[in-house]
């Protein structure tokens, strides 16, 4: 489950969605060079941001591997859009119960 940042708040409407599908595209593509696991996303659940030396977004995401089955992934991506510097912090699979 998507844990709540401490002064995080709520990302959707107000944000950028061509915005969101580059964090997103960019996360996925990082976590591939990483893992050599290929995913493409389905679509964004819920997300969060936190304002730190940048933005920090947090997404829970759908996504889809190369055998079309779907997973759900917690991806938190830092961002500094004045140095153009993006950076993925952790891609990390969601465990239901």
């Amino acid at each position: 489950m998507l844990r709540h940042w401490e002064g995080g708040s709520p990302c959707g409407t107000s944000t950028n969605p061509t915005s969101m599908i580059l964090l997103l595209c960019s996360a996925i593509s990082d976590h591939k060079q990483e893992t050599n696991e290929h995913l493409t996303w389905d679509k964004v659940v819920k997300g969060e941001t936190q304002l730190v030396s940048g933005l920090q977004y947090k997404l829970l995401v759908m996504t889809k591997n190369e055998m079309d089955v779907s997973a759900r992934y917690e991806a938190v991506v830092w961002e500094k859009e004045w140095m153009n510097f993006r950076k993925l912090v952790s891609f990390n699979p969601v465990i239901t119960s």
